[in-house]
């Protein structure tokens, strides 16, 4: 059912939990919904997966060395920073796990679990699932879930824009599919359609009831706020982003999250 507000989804007591692989995907992602909630009221928290060890002093990857961070340790600090800022501009808490993309699944698994603890929702990566960290974030909850917890699915910014948007975009033709996106096309709103990728799909073992979140103008000025607060990145971001994720959220109403039917 499209169309339920943020705080109507139906949400369950407790803590909502949104499991963001890297510092922004929470804020690109879901940030509308957040700022909704917790000015409602809500307690939510962030937790960051892949937030790396701020004494490292190794070289930073190909990503960070494009945001001129000298050492791994130095873009890890910055960046904590930016997601602290971002975070209290929605209400939320931030939660940071030191890992990266070289720890072990196993590890990275039990720690997730383990700062799950009392949480009545998480919400993990759940489309497009491209990226094999945000894969992993979701694999992590998903393979053994929390006790108690109401899981969920939430639609990825801005990389579910960009498989419309981008410059070889994953479907269709880039100028089409904006031109269907700002008219609001049909044609688009069925190329939106979530479709988690089978490794999540095998874990889910359900079909995803997936549901637009649309906030009100407050709430999306928080999550453009949250947004601009990661300076770093968006030093190397067009911004088209804003733009993109705009135009995307509102042809299909407002961010996106399926809850799945049952407790873990």
């Amino acid at each position: 059912m499209r169309g339920a507000p943020a705080g109507g989804l139906g949400w369950p007591d407790g803590d909502l939990v949104v499991v963001s692989p890297h510092f922004d995907d929470a804020a690109f992602s879901l940030g509308g919904t957040i700022a909704a909630l917790t000015r409602a009221g809500r307690r939510v928290r962030v937790l960051t997966v892949f937030g790396g060890d701020p004494e490292s002093p190794a070289p930073p990857d190909e990503w960070a060395a494009r945001t001129d961070f000298a050492t791994e340790g130095e873009e890890v600090q910055a960046r904590r920073a930016e997601d602290e800022r971002a975070c209290a501009i929605l209400g939320a808490e931030a939660v940071w796990l030191s890992f990266s993309e070289r720890t072990p699944a196993e590890e990275i698994a039990g720690a997730v679990r383990a700062r799950l603890e009392g949480a009545g929702a998480v919400v993990v990566p759940g489309f497009p699932c491209t990226h094999t960290d945000h894969l992993e974030a979701a694999e992590a909850v998903l393979s053994d879930p929390p006790s108690g917890a109401r899981l969920g699915l939430y639609v990825e910014q801005p990389y579910a824009m960009w498989r419309l948007l981008s410059e070889r975009p994953a479907v269709g033709n880039r100028r089409q599919n904006l031109a269907s996106l700002a008219l609001r096309r049909p044609r688009t709103a069925r190329l939106q359609r979530p479709v988690p990728p089978p490794g999540l799909t095998e874990l889910v073992q359900e079909p995803a009831d997936w549901r637009a979140l649309p906030v009100t103008a407050r709430d999306r000025a928080a999550k453009c706020r949250a947004i601009a607060a990661y300076t770093s990145q968006m030093r190397v971001l067009s911004k088209f982003v804003y733009l993109g994720i705009g135009l995307y959220e509102r042809q299909w109403g407002g961010e996106a999250v399926a809850l799945l039917s049952s407790r873990a």
